[in-house]
């Protein structure tokens, strides 16, 4: 089951991220801005990125938040046995 929460920015881990160039986020930050994160990003349970960096980085840098909703994935719920 995943859970939704508010993670602060700071605890989060982008470090296994091999993703150079996230191009231009001002037109993603401004639709965060007018419309909200409709997409929440998606860690692990430790708080390590799976998913969203552009979103995350939006966030982060251009739109200065300080928390954003994230979804909780256990990776080992999904993986194929």
């Amino acid at each position: 089951m995943d859970l939704v929460k508010l993670v602060p920015i700071a605890d989060l881990d982008v470090s296994g991220h091999y993703r150079k160039h996230v191009g231009d986020l001002d037109a993603l930050a401004d639709s965060i801005d007018r419309l909200g994160l409709l997409h929440p990003i998606v860690i692990t349970p430790d708080n390590r990125l799976i998913a969203g960096l552009r979103r995350y980085r939006a966030c982060k840098d251009v739109l200065g938040w300080t928390e954003i909703l994230c979804r909780v994935l256990h990776l080992e719920s999904i993986r194929p046995t």
